[in-house]
């Protein structure tokens, strides 16, 4: 995540065409999701919030360009990406000294939004903030839980999805956290751009 230049991740054309959903918003295009059920694989090369740089050598500039892209390529042909991991994202990695320890994070209404970090808590000791640089810069905004070891979270939240990730038995857990102005806008894209926008929710 701390690569301005990007990563190359290559995929094959089958799954991505009609699998994966980019949006255009901040002046980029993003990754907002993938069709999970179809293409449960693309969970280990791709992350919600990561930027599209380039396909094929070829600066991309809109999610429309991109999807010109991967239309247009042969069949079976792979595709390299060039994506930037996450750049608004922070990964922290904690360790529980018991199973079942409070990590001390406080959502808002059960949904991913971080609302506040104790500061003693195991989350706050290992860096983790009640507030963050906002996506735009302009200011400081809350953080947005986006993975939970691992596995993406649904951005529409689903149930108590989140606080029975949190609570999972184990005394390691990794988390990701986006920018709540920058989750909002991923959001707001994804149901603007696709009509079937649910099909596309990673969970």
């Amino acid at each position: 995540m701390l690569c301005t230049s990007g990563v190359q991740v290559i995929l094959r054309r089958i799954d991505c065409h009609h699998a994966l959903a980019l949006v255009d918003c901040m002046g980029a295009v993003w990754i907002s999701g993938w069709n999970q059920r179809a293409r449960p694989y693309l969970n280990n090369a791709i992350h919600v919030g990561d930027q599209l740089i380039s396909i094929h050598g070829q600066v991309v500039e809109t999610a429309k360009m991109a999807h010109k892209l991967i239309k247009h390529c042969e069949d079976e042909e792979k595709l390299t990406f060039v994506i930037r991991r996450m750049p608004h994202g922070k990964v922290f990695a904690i360790r529980r000294l018991v199973d079942g320890e409070d990590l001390g994070i406080y959502c808002n209404g059960g949904t991913a939004e971080i609302v506040t970090v104790h500061p003693e808590g195991l989350a706050g000791q290992h860096g983790l903030t009640s507030k963050g640089p906002s996506a735009s810069g302009d200011d400081f905004c809350n953080w947005v839980l986006t993975e939970i070891n691992n596995r993406p979270l649904n951005l529409f939240f689903k149930d108590n999805e989140i606080e029975h990730r949190l609570n999972a038995v184990g005394r390691d857990i990794s988390i990701v956290v986006q920018p709540m102005d920058f989750v909002t806008e991923l959001k707001r894209s994804l149901k603007a751009t696709y009509k079937n926008y649910k099909d596309f929710l990673v969970q």
